[in-house]
């Protein structure tokens, strides 16, 4: 039986999926191959008959491959159809890898924008606890200031209390 599947809408397919019983496509990394095993097939021996029909989707038959008398439909899909998926497949590791790098971009980008921002907070910090010392500085300063003015102005008026108690008894002298 005709066992070609349709072309199928590529924006719709996330991953290559096939749907044989035993037969997985394997992608390697290193150049992409494509490995098919079916249950009771043999390994391929000298001078046994291969043949190979393929034809654009047309409604052309199956490409298929035989071993003598016996033939399988490979994965069952076509040629083209196993180069469009092959095609896709290709598509989406660059996507997938592109998005992977992306990712490692975005978490570099926002590890240094953490540093950065413990950065700025250090030196907040340290410029604030320079400003706390120096205000404490000052704020000590003025108090001394401020104790050495009212010792002072407290002797000013101690003096001044002396001379109008002074004052007041040479006026009470000269009244008498």
């Amino acid at each position: 039986g005709d066992q070609t599947l349709p072309p199928r809408d590529e924006s719709s397919d996330s991953e290559f999926e096939v749907e044989e019983s035993g037969v997985e496509p394997e992608v390697e990394e290193a150049g992409v191959e494509l490995e098919v095993e079916e249950a009771g097939d043999e390994p391929e021996v000298e001078g046994a008959d291969v043949e190979l029909e393929a034809e654009e989707p047309d409604g052309a038959p199956n490409a298929t491959i035989g071993t003598g008398s016996e033939k399988a439909v490979c994965c069952g899909l076509a040629p083209w159809a196993l180069r469009r998926d092959l095609e896709a497949l290709r598509r989406h590791e660059m996507i997938r890898e592109a998005e992977s790098e992306t990712s490692r971009t975005e978490v570099a980008l926002l590890g240094s924008e953490a540093k950065i921002r413990k950065m700025e907070r250090e030196i907040l910090h340290h410029d604030l606890s320079s400003v706390e010392e120096t205000l404490g500085k000052v704020v000590e300063r003025l108090k001394v200031l401020e104790s050495e003015e009212n010792a002072t102005l407290r002797k000013k008026l101690a003096e001044k209390e002396v001379l109008l108690d002074l004052t007041r008894m040479e006026r009470d002298r000269a009244e008498k």
